[in-house]
């Protein structure tokens, strides 16, 4: 799969995203078999025992997507948040992941600083025109440059409903974001559902179904999904096994119950990288033969 993510989200079916917070989680996406990797700001405030909470410095995001788009061939879509601030934020960080190497960014209308969208706390709600002004600026940031822009509304999360929800993403998709996130916390589709059958506009529309886990990827394209962000999934999993290990190594006072299910070192050395150092190790002693003759 090419690296261009417009054109992936434009395509036959539906781009499959994994969550990742590194380069590590990001090659076991890839090479699990993922369409494209989701930069997610819930792991990588996670990931250094941080809330998604706007704590985080935008720089880490910026450190580890870059760190993420070395690692891998697939695309990477970068969970921006709400932008960082007002527009200015946006323009001038939008300007560091078009230099990082991502494929797109994808900014809530919720207003700076935001919770989690799971958090049970008042989720607010950025103005219509603040929103535009925001994707504006992405827009011109990106300098052209084959970049995806994506516009995630929030309006079912606060409660606001489907007209406002309809209203934020037509609005969102005629000043030219180049996919809608439609978010939900039910734990149903049935929010998801009812806006599809009345959503209008060609651009395509992505969902992330964490609150209802149960709905196939094959039910949301019955719908015209576009695309399915599974965004914390494999954090959450490693959480469970880490914890497991852990409190089996302390029983028992060693690792040995615990071996058969950790990857080998031999594993851990082929995700490292240590394939392509032994590649350049065996380059750098040909041309050193060569040379010497």
């Amino acid at each position: 799969m090419s690296r261009d993510l417009i054109a992936a989200l434009g395509g036959h079916k539906p781009t499959i995203f994994i969550g990742a917070h590194g380069g590590l989680s990001a090659r076991l996406g890839e090479q699990a078999g993922f369409d494209a990797i989701w930069a997610s700001g819930f792991e990588i405030a996670s990931a250094i025992g941080l809330p998604d909470a706007s704590v985080i410095s935008p720089s880490e995001i910026v450190r580890a997507s870059a760190n993420i788009a070395s690692s891998i061939s697939i695309p990477i879509l970068v969970d921006m948040d709400s932008g960082y601030g007002d527009h200015t934020q946006v323009y001038f960080y939008t300007k560091d992941f078009v230099r990082a190497g991502v494929q797109g960014i994808c900014i809530e209308d919720k207003r700076y600083p935001k919770h989690n969208s799971f958090v049970q706390r008042e989720q607010r709600l950025e103005s219509i025109e603040g929103m535009v002004q925001k994707l504006r600026a992405a827009q011109i940031a990106r300098d052209g440059k084959r970049f995806c822009i994506v516009a995630r509304t929030e309006a079912f999360v606060a409660g606001a409903g489907l007209q406002e929800a309809l209203e934020r993403a037509d609005a969102y998709a005629r000043c030219g974001a180049d996919a809608i996130v439609v978010q939900s916390r039910r734990s149903d589709a049935e929010e998801v559902s009812a806006f599809m059958q009345q959503w209008t506009a060609q651009v395509p529309v992505i969902v992330i179904p964490t609150s209802y886990p149960s709905v196939t990827v094959d039910e949301l394209a019955a719908m015209g999904i576009r695309g399915v962000i599974f965004a914390n999934q494999g954090l959450r999993a490693a959480v469970c096994a880490i914890r497991q290990t852990y409190k089996a190594i302390l029983s028992s006072g060693s690792s040995a119950a615990v071996e058969s299910q950790l990857a080998t070192m031999k594993e851990m050395f082929s995700l490292q990288g240590y394939d392509e150092l032994d590649t350049l190790d065996g380059l750098i002693g040909v041309k050193l033969a060569l040379a010497a003759k």
